[in-house]
């Protein structure tokens, strides 16, 4: 067995990824699932997903963003929040909207 962490193995599927056309992905993926499990790894999967978020979040500079408000906010203040939040953390913001 390896015990190889799961941020290792997200860096690596990033990496994979990212440096092969969008048709050899799936082939990448399926490959790369089946490491895992010979590596006796199958029980990281989980936590292999979110790590893969996250590098994808970090190296892509993404920040997901939730915001709550007691009513929809307008498409034009939508717009000033992803506007400030990105400048401000220099990343590209995905606004999630939630209302309460």
């Amino acid at each position: 067995m390896h015990n190889v962490p799961p941020g290792k193995y997200a860096v690596g599927l990033y990496e994979a990824l990212r440096e092969a056309p969008p048709e050899r992905h799936a082939e990448i993926v399926s490959a790369f699932l089946k490491i895992v499990v010979r590596n006796g790894d199958a029980s990281k999967l989980r936590r292999l997903g979110s790590a893969f978020t996250a590098c994808v979040d970090d190296r892509e500079k993404l920040a997901e963003v939730r915001v709550a408000s007691a009513e929809a906010l307008d498409p034009g203040i939508q717009e000033l929040v992803r506007t400030v939040l990105s400048r401000h953390l220099d990343r590209q913001v995905i606004l999630r909207e939630e209302t309460d």
